[in-house]
């Protein structure tokens, strides 16, 4: 049996020697104070572009602050340098992590250079830069650690990858460091407020009975009339409420994502659309959104019909401003916008 000194000799040698370890590789003068570990921007008000490119695919993204909000680039682009509103969710997400992110462990040694090598080239590189054009911080980020619970991050110019997380967070980073141009744009197809509608109109080519106009004074009192000139005036008074409701379903119309790429896009623009929306801003600016419709179908690409309710339509090819955008949007979102000309009035009994 181990006496007493010889105990206490092993415990002092396993203390020193997980001392050593701790200093070696958690507090490493070279590292832990150089600043090459501290990737978070907490001020970021002060940014003003971030720069963001794949180094695998050489995709890139460049968002810059306009006035109070943001702009989206990116050369991969079809037309040149062409900014357009990139999604809030995106940009809120992606400015959370540049806060947020703090020192998760450091890198076992042995661990070091096979994470710089992946991080050379399979990263996306971050650029970020103040209002007066000085870039603040680069650094890269690669993939996720094996419990996928941290992300390997490098600072520019640095030989130490470290792994970085964020606070009541568990997963990778990467995610919001994305560079897909069309990922980025903001999908919002209506986003207004009612005091800011002038007039809306919806027409249906095919159901001409159903179709509308509606103009909006002093953003309350609305007037409904047919939209086609052969449609009867339907005399009876507006519900009370119902203008209102229906502009409200304006506030907020996302799509469900692009389909530029989309081959039967020209075959789809062809058809007659199963709505058209054109709404005018009290600022002169309008906007007129096309609906096509597609329709549910079963494992075999038969259509879906209902025995009440007829073919069932799940979402629709949205054509706005003739041919700026082409998206796909969900009926069950859009029903809330698609009235028709009786809707707005008291129902005879």
């Amino acid at each position: 049996m181990m006496n007493k000194n010889t105990i206490l000799l092993i415990c002092l040698l396993l203390l020193g020697g997980s001392t050593y370890w701790y200093w070696k590789y958690i507090k490493s003068d070279t590292s832990l104070t150089g600043g090459d570990w501290v990737f978070a921007v907490t001020d970021t008000a002060s940014i003003a572009k971030i720069f963001l490119a794949e180094r695998k695919n050489g995709q890139t993204i460049t968002l810059e602050r306009d006035g109070n909000g943001w702009l989206v680039s990116s050369q991969n682009l079809q037309q040149q340098n062409k900014k357009s509103i990139p999604r809030p969710d995106a940009v809120k997400n992606l400015l959370k992590a540049i806060h947020n992110v703090q020192l998760q462990y450091r890198l076992p040694r042995a661990s070091v250079r096979p994470v710089v090598e992946d991080l050379a080239s399979n990263s996306v590189k971050v650029e970020l830069y103040n209002k007066s054009g000085k870039k603040i911080k680069c650094y890269y980020v690669g993939g996720g650690d094996q419990d996928g619970t941290a992300t390997y991050m490098i600072m520019e110019n640095s030989n130490e990858p470290y792994a970085m997380g964020m606070s009541s967070f568990v997963g990778t980073l990467r995610p919001y460091f994305f560079t897909t141009a069309l990922d980025w744009r903001d999908r919002t197809v209506f986003a207004e407020k009612m005091e800011n509608i002038k007039t809306i109109s919806i027409e249906y080519p095919l159901q001409q009975s159903k179709s509308f106009k509606m103009t909006v004074n002093d953003g309350k009192n609305a007037l409904i009339e047919p939209f086609y000139p052969m449609t009867p005036k339907i005399p009876r008074p507006v519900t009370r409420g119902l203008p209102e409701l229906f502009l409200k379903g304006f506030q907020s119309q996302i799509a469900e994502g692009f389909e530029s790429d989309y081959p039967q896009k020209d075959s789809v623009l062809a058809t007659k659309p199963f709505a058209i929306i054109t709404l005018h801003k009290t600022n002169g600016q309008h906007k007129t959104v096309r609906l096509f419709s597609t329709y549910a179908r079963d494992r075999g690409g038969e259509v879906i019909s209902d025995p009440i309710r007829g073919v069932q339509v799940e979402r629709y090819f949205a054509d706005v401003d003739n041919g700026t955008d082409f998206m796909t949007v969900q009926h069950v979102n859009f029903q809330e916008i698609l009235w028709a000309y009786e809707s707005f009035f008291f129902q005879k009994i």
